[in-house]
């Protein structure tokens, strides 16, 4: 028997030669693939010929607080100058106002501290296209965000990132420019006026931008009335979120230009925002701004995802995902799934009973959502039943589901970091709680206009703080009000809540917007007349019926948002509104001449390099070198 002599083909990885077989390229580990995905654009924006572009990476960190992610709490320039330009050029239409790039501040910074000449700032590359637009004559108010970074001893120093964010408006109509700083210290003089004692170097650097400024436009120096406005509310002190002090002065500047930007008259009364910001309207700014720092770095994250995803396609992920990435980060899991199947499948609009209508197809009246008179019975407290449109629903779920992407990017990302070389790992869901946050917005673009309180009718600065007359009762709401108020909890809690029946999520609420000690004893006698649980538990007295009602829901986070304004649905805001009418001369409160702050003369942020008498100026900063670090990781607290 002969043997077989004939030539076989090369096996795998045999080049049918002598050759070593080339070395297999070495396998990416997880945590090489969620790097370089962090590193990958998330957005590329031009402003005035200025690229302002984010990583994923550096995006995801926007929402770092001081407690969370202490090295990354700084907010970088690219991101609040991303969201100040999208806001007011995008979703304000503010074709009167210019944003100035951080570039530009610089060149114009250096112009005021004679290192160079105005064609610097002119005809350069990154500035000549600001210069083009203030000198529009459509243009009157010119915003310059300012951090201490930006100017330099000498010329052979490069200008860095800074310590400290604040923000200067010029109106070029008055020949005015204001300095606003959410921290400032002040005391009162012998004198009775208010004078700064402590002020941050950024206050300095603006003085300096103002006259690069004046010499870059030709303008007769020292022709601009110019000072800090003493009067507005703290980044710190007045900061309803109490884990980011030391670095909500980024957050505090975007949410001080929207404060602005949604009240048009703030610019135009008669004596500007040096008539509005006064010792005596201070707390109702602070009352009507609420200023929540990590609510406002969400806002800023969101305004930016809508420009960053506008364009995706339907089957495109957020954040530039790949399944891959997903299977990495385990995520969704198998109970974020189901929970997320339960709560679209309990809120879709159910299909017609063939009992009510006798057939399957939709008629006139069936519903009542015709252009008649009568409307829809809408009165049954125990229906889970929701009357909003499936679609602005599907939105709402969207946004809530992509808060809780995240979050799970951030926690599995921190296992996954430690066990790199392993295989996959088991399915994860978040488990932190998340801080509140503000109400949903859509994801996929921009909103047409805010969607804070400020965007309604009611103005609190003018009816005042919610007082405990004004705290809701939830015990005879509907339940289509009922998921209104509900989906204002954080998310995790929200999930938990609606698998409660209908007075479950009635208490809870109670318990987080209303509080149980503010019912009166005609609510608590409606409680325990209405709820279920007193049926069962024999005769409660009056005075125990929110102590019964506490203990049912003591389980729950104790996440209270009772009196945060910003917390409160329009509906309910509106309604108070309506209930609280004040007459146009309380309305236009805060356009009139101030004679507490208007005349004390000061120049504060340095304009002119001369003390006066109310102001310390504050000492030239030393160059500081930004908190951002090369190697960038995700943050490590909740959203």
């Amino acid at each position: 028997m002969s043997s077989d002599n004939g030539q076989r083909p090369p096996t795998a990885g045999n080049t049918g030669r002598d050759d070593p077989s080339p070395a297999s390229r070495p396998l990416e580990n997880r945590e090489d693939i969620i790097n370089k995905w962090l590193k990958d654009n998330y957005i590329h924006y031009n402003h005035l010929g200025n690229p302002l572009a984010l990583k994923v990476d550096e995006f995801i960190k926007i929402v770092a607080t001081q407690s969370t992610d202490p090295d990354n709490s700084w907010l970088d320039n690219n991101a609040l100058e991303l969201a100040a330009v999208i806001l007011t050029i995008e979703l304000k239409k503010r074709s009167d106002i210019v944003i100035v790039p951080s570039s530009a501040a610089i060149s114009l910074a250096r112009i005021g501290q004679c290192m160079c000449g105005k064609d610097e700032f002119e005809k350069g590359v990154l500035s000549t296209g600001c210069y083009a637009a203030m000198k529009k004559e459509n243009v009157r108010w010119i915003v310059v965000p300012v951090t201490d970074g930006m100017i330099s001893r000498d010329e052979s120093s490069i200008p860095c990132g800074g310590r400290h964010w604040g923000f200067m408006i010029i109106d070029k109509q008055r020949n005015d420019a204001r300095w606003l700083d959410g921290h400032v210290t002040l005391e009162k003089n012998r004198k009775g006026k208010w004078r700064i004692t402590k002020m941050y170097g950024a206050g300095w650097v603006a003085g300096k931008i103002l006259c690069g400024y004046e010499k870059g436009m030709d303008l007769k120096r020292g022709q601009f009335t110019a000072a800090t406005l003493k009067h507005v509310p703290n980044d710190t002190k007045e900061n309803s979120y109490k884990f980011d002090k030391g670095s909500a002065c980024g957050p505090w500047v975007f949410a001080m230009l929207e404060y602005i930007l949604d009240h048009p008259n703030f610019l135009t009364c008669a004596d500007g925002l040096y008539g509005i910001f006064r010792h005596k309207d201070r707390q109702k700014h602070r009352r009507a701004m609420a200023f929540d720092s990590l609510a406002s770095r969400k806002r800023i994250q969101e305004i930016i995802r809508g420009v960053a995803e506008s364009n995706l396609g339907d089957d495109v992920l957020p954040y530039r995902m790949s399944t891959r990435i997903l299977k990495i980060l385990n995520y969704p899991s198998t109970v974020d799934l189901l929970v997320g199947i339960a709560d679209f499948s309990r809120n879709k609009t159910p299909p017609p009973e063939r009992g009510h209508n006798g057939n399957s197809e939709k008629r006139l009246d069936d519903d009542d959502d015709d252009s008649d008179d009568d409307s829809d019975d809408d009165s049954d407290d125990d229906s889970d039943d929701d009357s909003d449109d499936d679609s602005d629903y599907d939105r709402e779920n969207s946004d809530e589901a992509n808060e809780d992407l995240q979050k799970a990017i951030q926690e599995s990302f921190r296992s996954n970091k430690k066990n790199s070389a392993q295989g996959p790992q088991g399915t994860q869901g978040p488990t932190k709680s998340r801080e509140p946050s503000e109400p949903p917005r859509e994801p996929s673009e921009p909103p047409s206009e805010p969607t804070t309180f400020q965007s309604s009718t009611f103005n609190l600065s003018t009816h005042g703080p919610m007082l405990a007359a004004d705290i809701p009762n939830f015990e005879p709401m509907e339940s289509n009000k009922i998921k209104e108020w509900r989906d204002l909890l954080p998310s995790n809690l929200n999930h938990l809540v609606s698998q409660m029946n209908i007075w479950g999520q009635k208490a809870v609420l109670q318990k987080t917007f209303g509080g149980f000690g503010k019912l009166t004893r005609r609510q608590k006698r409606s409680w325990r007349e209405s709820h279920p649980l007193f049926k069962g538990i024999g005769k409660v007295e009056i005075e125990n019926v929110a102590e019964v009602l506490m203990e049912s829901v003591k389980n729950i986070s104790d996440v209270s948002l009772q009196g945060s304004v910003m917390y409160y649905p329009q509906s309910y805001l509106k309604d108070f509104a309506a209930q609280r009418p004040v007459d146009a001369a309380t309305l236009e409160a805060g356009t009139r001449p101030a004679g507490d702050n208007l005349y004390d003369d000061s120049d504060i942020f340095d304009y002119d390099d001369e003390a006066e008498e109310n102001d310390s100026i504050p000492p030239q900063p030393k160059n500081q070198v930004s908190n951002h670090q090369v190697w960038i990781l995700l943050l490590s607290g909740s959203m």
